[in-house]
């Protein structure tokens, strides 16, 4: 994936908020026990938005690398 320093920034933010999010879930083994309190589910909200950044990083730079690979070829 071709990616350069404000892209690899947001990966690195989507990890921690991905880890982050991970722990409190796996806090709980039974959704009957699970909590989710105001500022998790800001978390979640938070952490779904970096992920469709980054999905949307992966989608350009797949295209882009895609087109590269065309315009070799020729």
């Amino acid at each position: 994936m071709i990616r350069n320093n404000y892209e690899d920034t947001i990966y690195v933010i989507a990890e921690k908020l991905n880890s982050k999010l991970d722990e409190h879930l796996n806090l709980s083994n039974t959704t009957s026990e699970m909590s989710f309190d105001e500022s998790l589910t800001r978390l979640a909200e938070v952490t779904l938005g970096f992920n469709r950044l980054l999905m949307k990083i992966s989608e350009k730079n797949t295209m882009v690398k895609e087109f590269v690979s065309e315009r070799n070829k020729h």
